[in-house]
């Protein structure tokens, strides 16, 4: 968004509160840049709240699988493409769709074919663009591998979600376990464009208001 990109963020986990403290903390103000009209903030949270006070009507995706085995996420694919297409309507920039944890619609009861085809329509979306001459947009996403717990099909969503991604991030704890001056590694895998994956590990710190990122092995406080 610094760079004047729209941006489509739908969040599951937290509320637009907490990302607007976060996000303010390092620089980038969120209730500015929805001002500027470059942000449309989905959130679900405040959507559940409204099911939970009987006002399932125009959030019934919602209710998940267990209480509505007919559901399906159309009506949030319909909002979405909505604000998708009026932010492209207010800059000539490709907007990026952003949802903070992808996972969680498994654990309400969707089933990993549905997340997949939600994950399907989306990335349709943003690979069209408005114009023949620009750049297509971006779908960004956090979600859980399931690795560390057994759960079978976040394993199979983050496999998936990490064969069709032009570049990948996961963050891990320390193989050493935990370090005051090191808060972990990240691994940033990319594909050139031959689809050979090229990956590079990091350990990072998170700081007041930012992240210091450095090789592996380079803090005397990691054995």
């Amino acid at each position: 968004m610094r760079n004047e990109h729209p941006v489509c963020f739908v969040s599951l986990s937290q509320s637009f509160g907490h990302y607007n403290v976060v996000a303010t903390k390092w620089g980038s103000p969120l209730t500015l840049y929805k001002e500027k009209g470059i942000l449309s903030f989905i959130d679900i949270l405040s959507m559940t709240r409204e099911c939970l006070g009987d006002d399932t009507k125009n959030h019934s995706f919602l209710l998940g699988v267990s209480a509505n085995p007919k559901g399906s996420m159309k009506e949030l694919i319909d909002l979405i493409k909505q604000k998708y297409d009026k932010l492209k309507e207010c800059t000539s920039k490709t907007p990026v769709i952003i949802i903070d944890n992808l996972s969680l619609w498994i654990d309400i009861g969707y089933s990993i074919n549905q997340v997949i085809h939600f994950v399907n329509v989306l990335n349709r979306l943003v690979l069209k663009p408005s114009q023949p001459d620009l750049e297509a947009g971006s779908f960004i996403s956090n979600l859980d591998s399931g690795l560390t717990h057994d759960d079978i099909d976040k394993t199979v969503l983050w496999k998936y979600m990490s064969h069709m991604s032009d570049m990948t991030i996961e963050v891990s704890g320390l193989d050493s376990g935990f370090c005051k001056e090191v808060h972990g590694k990240i691994k940033v895998s990319w594909k050139d464009s031959l689809l050979k994956i090229t990956s590079r590990i990091m350990q990072f710190r998170v700081m007041d208001k930012s992240i210091a990122l450095f090789a592996s092995g380079m803090s005397s406080a990691v054995i």
